[in-house]
């Protein structure tokens, strides 16, 4: 917890949730792009919506859902963006 980063002098941070009476920090699918960017790591937002999509499934792994939209913990975000992504001859996505 406590993962935060800076983007272009823009401070990119998780959304905190109140979750059992203690405050928690997730990242919505659209914020985890920037914030593994502002850590270094090479990731498009169109790369991590598919791989986050229901078919392809290899994004990083859902803590609890708010409403419709699946919250991410930074912790698992920056352990999965640490993996290596290669790419096939074909195009597509492998982890």
């Amino acid at each position: 917890m406590g993962a935060r980063s800076t983007l272009y002098g823009q401070c990119v941070k998780p959304t905190r949730i109140f979750i059992d009476g203690e405050e928690k920090e997730f990242l919505f699918q659209q914020d985890i792009a920037p914030f593994l960017r502002a850590l270094g790591y090479a990731y498009s937002t169109s790369e991590i919506n598919k791989l986050c999509a229901p078919a392809v499934n290899k994004g990083p792994p859902i803590a609890l859902w708010h409403g419709p939209r699946p919250l991410r913990t930074p912790d698992a975000v920056i352990a999965w963006g640490g993996k290596a992504i290669t790419r096939e001859d074909d195009g597509n996505l492998q982890r």
